[in-house]
């Protein structure tokens, strides 16, 4: 009985490598003298929210994935904390204190620079927030509160 399936199983196959080839074969070049570059991805659901603070949605989490940066990223060679949004940080000696140098010429979309407070407020509302504490209440979990200092260095 499987055997009168596989026929199908193969073509079903064959049809959806065809399928990724063409999906994944480069487009001519645009006319265009633009630097900037599209990605256009087709996802089946809609995407709740476009703030990583309140959405839910798995789609919604891929599209954050490769926008939202972050104060540290992961080494490629072994996981370590690497420089993101912070240029370096350091650690007191309890490893109670964090402290993050916030890298310069970084900013929001509409071209206002991004800051300590800015950072700061980011935490305090993971851990303050009903919806924020349910997507990263446990990233935070030993952050007792975020502080930014009241001047710049």
């Amino acid at each position: 009985m499987a055997n009168r399936f596989m026929p199908r199983a193969r073509a079903l196959m064959l049809a959806l490598g065809l399928a990724v080839l063409v999906l994944w074969t480069p487009a001519a070049p645009a006319e265009t003298t633009s630097p900037k570059r599209v990605l256009t991805v087709g996802i089946v659901n809609d995407i709740d929210s476009l703030n990583p603070l309140v959405g839910y949605v798995v789609e919604a989490y891929e599209v954050w994935g490769a926008d939202v940066r972050l104060l540290t990223g992961y080494g490629q060679k072994d996981f370590a904390a690497v420089p993101g949004l912070a240029e370096k940080w350091t650690t007191s000696a309890d490893g109670k204190t964090w402290t993050y140098t916030i890298r310069s010429g970084v900013t929001w979309s509409d071209g206002t620079p991004l800051t300590a407070r800015d950072a700061a407020y980011t935490f305090n509302r993971i851990s303050n927030g009903s919806a924020e504490q349910t997507n990263y209440g446990n990233y935070v979990a030993n952050i007792v509160k975020a502080e930014a200092p009241t001047t710049p260095p």
